[in-house]
């Protein structure tokens, strides 16, 4: 399993974004309890859009693909696949704003 995380790791960045958005929709299409909690997660929090539904599977799973890169990959690579970082101050505790995100290459 190591061995398949530490290749995963290696690939770049955008062929694990279109791995993780096909594995985030398989995940969703196959498993009825996923979908089910999926759907009212998204309900709950207010978001029963479909269009963001639709947005929001496929980022999980290119968020799961991704984590070997972030987790395996050496600090400065992982550092340089960071473009854009907004609400920083929220998250280092600088501001009420509790609203943060980083855009990546």
């Amino acid at each position: 399993m190591l061995f398949l995380l530490r290749l995963a790791a290696r690939l770049p960045l955008p062929l694990l974004h279109a791995l993780g958005a096909t594995a985030g929709w398989i995940v969703y299409i196959c498993s009825p309890r996923y979908r089910k909690e999926f759907k009212r997660n998204l309900e709950t929090a207010g978001l029963s859009d479909l269009r963001l539904r639709r947005a929001a599977i496929a980022e999980a799973g290119k968020g799961v693909m991704e984590a070997p890169a972030v987790w395996l990959r050496p600090l400065r690579q992982v550092a340089d696949l960071v473009v854009e970082v907004s609400g920083w101050e929220s998250a280092a505790g600088k501001s009420s704003d509790s609203t943060w995100r980083a855009a990546c290459r």
